[in-house]
């Protein structure tokens, strides 16, 4: 489904998904867009598409059931403090950042960038040759930096792709096509990935697979990025269960207003 209006007003959806923009003001009535294209709600095919998907949701919900542990399951206690921990340096060199920050400004050939974005990004390049960066610019720069040393990063939220804010936009979507570009692939080596994904709304879901697969992959800089209401999310309980087990995965959770 899509939003007709943000729901704040910084929340410029058309620069993610800019073909369904186009084709929303075209015909604004509600409607779904699938990998059948466009089903309008009033329409049949819209009830059988809502059918299938709910079937799909019971059938999960019914194998996560059934395969859940038998008995009470209680969260570990905290373990002790570790105390403080020696300093270690994080800066990298200028010619590091250099590198980071054209892969960052960088599209394949024939490439469309939204008109908004294009200035944005100009700005963004006055800026960083003046000397100075943002917070979203230094976070790029972080994630690059990590790619080339062979740590591969791993973000997931929801709209963490551009960013709530519209500041972090990395991703790429060709204004024309919809073709997408995920920006610092092209630092990406051997086995050094880059993952950015925008989730579902579902804390719990979402921030259970990622504390998963943070033991599956543990030299990953696994990262969760959640909104303010994220804090109902069982947070503390998973960060007990880290600290026994080793997990890795970051959270974040975004004030969004």
């Amino acid at each position: 489904a899509y939003l007709g209006w943000a729901y704040k007003e910084l929340q410029k959806h058309d620069l993610a998904i800019a073909a369904y923009d186009a084709a929303i003001k075209r015909d604004p009535r509600p409607a779904w867009f699938n990998n059948r294209g466009v089903i309008y709600k009033e329409s049949k095919k819209h009830e059988q598409a809502l059918a299938d998907f709910n079937e799909k949701l019971q059938a999960a919900l019914d194998a996560t059931r059934q395969s859940a542990p038998e008995g009470q399951v209680i969260a570990l206690p905290h373990p002790p403090a570790v105390g403080v921990v020696p300093h270690t340096p994080t800066g990298v060199s200028q010619q590091v950042l250099d590198t980071v920050y054209e892969a960052l400004s960088t599209v394949p050939e024939g490439f469309t960038i939204h008109p908004k974005l294009a200035r944005q990004f100009e700005t963004r390049t006055a800026m960083y040759r003046g000397g100075e960066v943002d917070w979203a610019l230094a976070e790029s720069l972080a994630f690059g930096s990590l790619l080339l040393e062979g740590t591969s990063v791993r973000l997931s939220g929801q709209d963490s792709r551009r960013g709530t804010f519209s500041q972090r936009h990395s991703t790429m979507v060709d204004y024309q096509t919809g073709d997408e570009h995920l920006l610092l692939s092209k630092l990406e080596h051997d086995d050094t990935r880059l993952w950015i994904y925008d989730s579902l709304l579902s804390e719990y879901a979402v921030l259970g697979f990622e504390y998963g697969y943070s033991f599956t992959n543990p030299d990953v800089l696994v990262m969760w990025e959640g909104q303010i209401h994220s804090g109902t999310c069982p947070c503390d309980a998973l960060e007990k269960n880290a600290n026994k087990r080793k997990g890795n995965v970051a959270f974040n959770i975004r004030r969004d207003w």
